[in-house]
């Protein structure tokens, strides 16, 4: 959620799926109630589920893979990292995005931090490719 690159929300049915710009990245968050499974394999993105309360998306994560950054800058995590992000469109044209971690193996304490996004109605998720590093548009066609 800390990358740079703009991603879309699509809700339908008993999911939310995020498309991420950034290395093509879909995250799928279940919101038919159902719990996390027993004896998860930790994966990239974990395994989400969802539910709302009131005007706010609350999303589970658990069973994360130690191979990631928090953030940009590298902060680490464990295969014990679990996060709850809390989604709410506080106007038509922003969204928060409240993330709590919570790792007894890396972290002392639990934290928080919270994101905001505007939204870019104009805008398109572009190709990523990461090994060079651009947005497979031309250099002189920034965003509208």
């Amino acid at each position: 959620m800390k990358a740079p690159y703009p991603f879309e929300i699509f809700q339908r049915g008993n999911r939310v799926d995020l498309l991420h710009e950034y290395q093509h990245i879909v995250r799928r968050i279940w919101t038919d109630a159902r719990g996390h499974p027993q004896n998860l394999d930790p994966t990239w993105m974990g395994h989400s589920i969802g539910r709302y309360e009131g005007d706010s998306l609350v999303v589970d994560t658990a069973g994360l893979n130690d191979r990631t950054w928090l953030d940009p800058s590298g902060a680490p995590h464990s295969d014990q990292l679990h996060v709850i992000e809390r989604f709410t469109r506080v106007s038509p044209s922003r969204l928060n995005v409240e993330i709590t971690i919570d790792d007894a193996k890396a972290y002392t304490k639990t934290w928080s931090v919270l994101l905001t996004y505007d939204l870019k109605p104009d805008w398109e998720i572009y190709e990523f490719i990461c090994e060079e590093n651009n947005r497979a548009r031309p250099k002189d066609k920034p965003r509208p």
